[in-house]
């Protein structure tokens, strides 16, 4: 019976050591990839600053383009508004009673011209 009690605790010896071997293992894994981590977040760290610093930078010269686009934008919009008055003023209160005098002024001059000179009447040839 002491064959089997000393199979039985070589077993358990055995599996005892495989799975310290195995748990050491894994141990060394696990710390070369928390090295590999540290590693990877130790340049993060040397490199996020100056990322969100130029970042900073980017955004503000985004902002400065926008609020630049949309001071162009209403200038763009005021200047349009009084080109239109300007034109409409142009047309009404010159070109209209220009225009008018001129039609005036050309339909008494027609009219006098054939008061003055009658239109012939076309002649039939006979």
């Amino acid at each position: 019976m002491s064959n089997i009690a000393d199979v039985s605790l070589a077993i358990i010896a055995a599996t005892c050591l495989i799975a310290v071997a195995v748990m050491l293992t894994i141990l060394v894994i696990a710390w070369r990839i928390a090295m590999r981590i540290h590693a990877l977040l130790s340049v993060a760290d040397h490199a996020l600053p100056n990322l969100v610093t130029n970042l900073r930078t980017v955004s503000g010269r985004v902002q400065d383009a926008l609020e630049t686009v949309a001071k162009t934008h209403a200038l763009l919009l005021s200047g349009i508004a009084r080109l239109e008055n300007a034109t409409r003023h142009l047309i009404r209160d010159v070109l209209q009673p220009t225009v008018a005098s001129g039609v005036g002024v050309l339909a008494a001059f027609r009219e006098g011209c054939r008061w003055i000179r009658p239109r012939a009447r076309p002649h039939r040839g006979t």
